[in-house]
């Protein structure tokens, strides 16, 4: 094609190395500006698997892979990732000339690397520090492990930062959580997608939160599950709420214990504190709702809003 020039770069990355940062991948590409191939390696204890990158006089002159490799030349640390840039030019002459002279009758790219040292092109490195970048998932139990070392990695920058988590090893942060200060999180909660949490907030054991808005000086009883819904100022929330998409509380309300709310607004200093279900729904400020109350408000085939004015009480076991 006309349009291709000697100079432009082709990175290439591998496609079961998910948590490999834009940061690295962009000095990988900043040093082929002034060489015509560089290598994303890392140093690990335990190099077993990975193909060696072979040295001489600190300069790459190939990449030896673990079944072709002799006793010394496992010894050695520094891995290849399988991350490379390279320049167009280079990677069109050279791949032709790739052999399958292995034990695996197979095509390495790798080679490409002994090709350029001997045509005595410039090759270079950037060594990726972090070992959670470059790993690689070939199983139901990497993915796991791999899934397992990100989770701790997000709770320790949280704790890091000043926020109250109980156990890192069970806090599963698997979206984007933001936390203001005095934030306190117990064992066993899950957060997904986003969720932000005003200060002096108290998530208490077992709680999941997927995108949601939760206010200041809000207490999360144990036990509850918040989707979709928005919590304000200064309310309580459970043990055992299931707050559903829709909803919003109001500063200062309180949804109790087996309390199921959805797509309903709770006004101001509400309290619906026992065993009851709010769907489609507008309560306004200073309402009591009894225990066992629950919103009948679907025919079987319209949903019809219910709405209860300010200041009203609801006796227990009320069909509305």
């Amino acid at each position: 094609s006309k349009s291709i020039k000697n100079n432009n770069k082709i990175l290439i990355l591998c496609g079961d190395v998910p948590f490999i940062s834009s940061k690295s991948l962009k000095e990988i590409i900043k040093k082929t500006n002034d060489n015509d191939i560089c290598l994303g390696t890392t140093l690990l204890e335990n190099p077993g698997g990975y193909g060696r990158i072979v040295r001489q006089n600190n300069n790459i002159i190939k990449i030896v892979e673990e079944k072709d490799a002799s006793n010394k030349i496992k010894k050695i640390n520094e891995v290849n990732t399988g991350i490379l840039c390279i320049k167009e030019g280079v990677l069109r002459k050279y791949i032709q000339k790739i052999k399958n002279n292995n034990k695996q009758k197979e095509y390495y790219l790798t080679d490409l690397v002994s090709l350029l040292s001997e045509s005595r092109q410039k090759i270079t490195s950037f060594n990726i520090s972090n070992e959670l970048e470059t790993m690689g998932i070939n199983s139901k139990k990497d993915l796991v492990n791999l899934e397992r070392k990100i989770l701790i990695k997000k709770a320790t920058r949280l704790l890091d930062k000043g926020v109250l988590i109980r156990d890192v090893l069970r806090t599963d942060i698997k979206g984007n959580l933001k936390v203001q200060k005095d934030v306190e999180i117990d064992i066993n909660c899950i957060f997904e997608d986003n969720v932000s949490i005003g200060e002096n907030t108290t998530i208490g054991h077992n709680c999941y939160l997927n995108r949601c808005k939760i206010g200041k000086n809000v207490n999360i009883k144990p036990n509850t599950i918040i989707f979709g819904a928005t919590v304000g100022d200064n309310c309580i929330v459970g043990p055992y709420a299931r707050i559903r998409p829709g909803t919003i509380l109001k500063n200062h309300s309180n949804i109790g214990n087996f309390v199921e709310v959805k797509n309903s607004t709770i006004g101001n200093r509400t309290r619906v504190n026992h065993l009851s279900y709010i769907g489609d729904s507008i309560l306004g400020n200073d309402i009591n709702i009894g225990a066992g109350t629950i919103t009948c408000n679907f025919d079987g085939e319209n949903k019809y809003q219910t709405i209860i004015e300010s200041n009203s009480f609801i006796g227990s076991g009320t069909r509305l």
